[in-house]
């Protein structure tokens, strides 16, 4: 009998067959030396297939892998002549995946020759999708096909281990049928001169008669209009308002059942001066309607009712909002493009349109997955188009943004790249950035990109940047949080969430309290890790969680962390448009950073910078460099052409960080003092501050978070 193992002891006892059976395929895996064979195994990187016979076991196949988290590189898989053809190799490549995807890779490649018909149909049978095809060795001038499969990973609901998860297009089909119950205030704001609280008012019923939402209102508000309408001139509403859908309740003895209940937990219990007024207990069948109605919510200007939200969200089922909150709702959901052009090393994106695009789409057989974009059903629906350019005028990079139809729906991604193009990476990273950025303005945003056939790289990049798999469709999901998460602002983000997704989704999407948060910073961190790139852009700023402000000079915050009102039309460096960036410092500033921290950037007034806080990201890692060792990957990730200058040692300080958020409102340095932030050394050097005053800095600097 065939086992599989990865056990360092046994596969070293077993190194011999192991080498017998790599020496049996040197032309196809090329040649394996016993120390290579033997550092795989102790490093954890070979699975064997072992048998049993009656003179002790020995290997019958391996498989060797390797990789930089998060991607990971199928090296070679052998399995010994006598034995093929039994399932060997499918075995083992199924333990280096479920291996893969237990440590969180998120992909892993394989680069078989094209001559190898058997191994080309073995990958191509497991899902490893063609990225392109590059020349082999110089001594046999093969061609090498290189192969990727996407691993699996948590779906979008699992962060929290809530069981039952739903997908999130179930989530998303969920908002067609929801439907809001406007009160009787809502009408009459459009009545009032507050040219505000009427143009908010207007927008909802513009919404409503635009698709965007459903509304209706409950008998009671016809009756309530009735008793109300000869305090207005106007009659016309009333007539708008007999035009509006009605929740009916047939069952009378349900609706007065549940409005005492209503009554006894909003006025009753709380003994409250208004308890059994005509006017409370009008409140409390507008509830009741809701909630027999199987309302999402009910909107209204009506202090009690909204003082009680929680309890009405506990006991019956129902948002209960105010027409400011339900406007936000509708506002957030109209993204805007800033329209600025990127123009970076080997490519350039700028503005586009659907044909512009047409020969990458028909080049990458695309077209199926573009269509519904591209072509939005409804008015209301919004497509941004965003091309990249390589230096030649070919399009290599297509970006397509839609804006949901329905309130709670799912901003819709198209993101296609030419993988033939050696930056195909790059420009998928800057075109995502460009994507998600567009979904920062007054999130939280659900966003769905569509997964399509041979765009591995988008899928990685998508990824690597908190996407995960759906359970239903060709689609990755993830939340855009677009801000910061404080204590200040936690319950704030849950209702605009609840109100726009519903209950059941928000609960599994986001945490419910700060105090979750903490528990999840201090108990396991590489989940509270995921959680944060679940959620990016965007920062959790647990209790705990260790804070510092970086002063950084104006012209390099301008190229690193793009936080300049000028557009630059000149070429950026890599780093300007990665999502995951390296700021360089001198060696000795090492001990000041360290991973999970949070770094806020103030733009120094030294260098006619504006002296304030203009960004804030999450440290990812920190690196003590030798400056000849730097790779041209980390140099990709920053702005600089060398970092000769930037330390009086032979070492740099590499921080690389990711979640960034640039503040639509910079918090000054006298703010800071206010708020205890200064030291008096006007930010000269890094400064760690305490959690409390971080979180404050961060609730003025990103005010749409509360």
């Amino acid at each position: 009998m065939v086992r599989i193992t990865s056990d360092s002891v046994v596969l070293h006892g077993l190194l011999d067959s192991i080498v017998e059976v790599a020496d049996e395929y040197k032309s196809e895996i090329g040649f394996w030396a016993r120390p290579s064979l033997s550092d795989a195994i102790k490093r954890k990187r070979l699975i064997s297939a072992v048998l049993d016979t009656t003179e002790g076991p020995i290997a019958v196949g391996f498989l060797v892998h390797s990789g930089v988290h998060p991607s990971s590189k199928i090296q070679a898989v052998a399995v010994h002549p006598d034995h093929l053809r039994l399932g060997i190799a499918q075995s083992l490549l199924d333990a280096a995946v479920s291996q893969l995807e237990a440590e969180h890779f998120i992909s892993v490649c394989a680069k078989p020759a094209k001559d190898l018909e058997h191994a080309q149909r073995f990958y191509e049978k497991n899902g490893f999708e063609i990225v392109r095809v590059e020349a082999g060795g110089q001594t046999r001038k093969r061609q090498i096909v290189v192969r990727e499969r996407i691993l699996g990973g948590p779906s979008l609901f699992d962060t929290f281990e809530q069981e039952g998860a739903v997908s999130t297009p179930a989530a998303i089909d969920n908002v067609r049928n929801r439907l809001w119950i406007i009160d009787v205030n809502v009408l009459f704001d459009l009545l009032k001169s507050d040219r505000e609280r009427y143009k908010k008012a207007y927008s909802i019923i513009g919404a409503a008669l635009a698709g965007r939402i459903s509304i209706a209102v409950t008998s009671e508000f016809r009756e309530e209009l009735q008793r109300n309408s000869g305090k207005f001139k106007a009659d016309p509403i009333l007539e708008l308002a007999l035009a509006l859908p009605t929740i009916f309740i047939a069952e009378k003895e349900a609706l007065r059942e549940k409005t005492t209940e209503a009554h006894d937990l909003i006025f009753a219990k709380s003994q409250s001066k208004q308890a059994g007024t005509p006017q409370a207990l009008s409140d409390c069948r507008h509830i009741a309607e809701c909630a027999l109605g199987n309302a999402a919510a009910f909107i209204t200007s009506d202090g009690p009712l909204l003082k009680s939200r929680s309890i009405i969200r506990k006991h019956f089922g129902l948002e209960v909002a105010a027409l400011d909150d339900f406007y936000d709702a509708l506002s957030f959901y109209d993204i805007k493009h800033d329209g600025s052009d990127i123009n970076a090393e080997g490519f350039r994106i700028k503005v586009g349109t659907h044909n512009s695009a047409l020969k990458l789409i028909t080049k990458t057989k695309s077209q199926p997955y573009t269509s519904d974009v591209t072509f939005p059903s409804s008015r209301t629906n919004t497509a941004h188009i965003m091309l990249a350019y390589n230096d030649g005028g070919d399009v290599i990079g297509y970006l397509n943004v839609q804006t949901p139809a329905r309130l709670g729906g799912s901003h819709k991604i198209i993101l296609i790249v030419d993988h033939q193009d050696g930056i195909a990476e790059q420009v998928a990273d800057a075109l995502m950035g460009k994507g998600l950025e567009m979904l920062t303005k007054g999130g939280p945003h659900l966003a769905s990109l569509a997964d399509i056939p041979g765009q591995s790289t988008v899928r990685r990049v998508a990824q690597q940047l908190g996407f995960k798999l759906t359970d239903k469709g060709r689609a990755l999901g993830k939340l855009v949080l677009g801000g910061t998460l404080t204590p200040n602002s936690i319950a704030d983000q849950l209702n605009k969430l609840r109100l726009s997704m519903g209950e059941e989704p928000s609960k599994r999407l986001f945490p419910d309290s700060i105090e979750r948060l903490d528990e999840l910073y201090e108990n396991d961190i590489d989940a509270f890790e995921r959680l944060e790139r679940s959620l990016s852009p965007g920062l959790l700023v647990s209790n705990h969680r260790e804070i510092i402000i970086q002063p950084i000079g104006k012209s390099f915050a301008a190229e690193l962390l793009r936080t300049s009102d000028q557009l630059s039309f000149l070429e950026q460096f890599g780093g300007a448009n990665r999502s995951e960036k390296v700021y360089v410092c001198s060696s000795n500033k090492r001990n000041f950073f360290r991973p999970n921290q949070i770094i806020l950037f103030y733009e120094s007034i030294r260098s006619q910078g504006r002296g304030a806080i203009v960004a804030a990201a999450n440290v990812a890692s920190v690196l003590l460099q030798d400056k000849s060792k730097i790779s041209q990957g980390q140099m990709k990730r920053t702005v600089l052409d060398s970092v000769e200058k930037l330390s009086a040692t032979e070492q740099v300080t590499l921080v690389t960080f990711n979640s960034l958020l640039r503040f639509p409102r910079p918090v000054t340095l006298e703010r800071l003092k206010q708020l205890g932030a200064h030291t008096g050394q006007n930010f000269v050097s890094a400064t760690r501050i305490a959690t409390i005053v971080g979180q404050q800095v961060m609730d003025e600097g990103w005010p749409d978070a509360k």
